[in-house]
């Protein structure tokens, strides 16, 4: 009886701990700010890169572009 309880158990964490070891998917994005012409385009170069996400990541101020960074944020 008790090892039923235990196998399940053990099948939980090892499902989490899985879970838990693989990495969002990082995709494109387009933020606006609320009452301002400010827009932020993020995309990445690969969507599962893991922890450090190549990419870039634009700020637009009134549709003009203003900067850009080599970092996915």
């Amino acid at each position: 009886m008790y090892k039923h309880y235990l196998l399940i158990i053990i099948l939980c964490l090892s499902t989490l701990i899985a879970k838990a070891t693989t990495w969002a998917a990082a995709y494109p994005y387009i933020q606006t700010t609320e009452g301002q012409d400010v827009k932020i385009k993020a995309a990445s170069y690969s969507p599962y890169d893991g922890l450090t996400t190549f990419g870039y990541t634009r700020v637009y101020y009134k549709n003009k572009l203003l900067y850009q960074i080599d970092e996915y944020y």
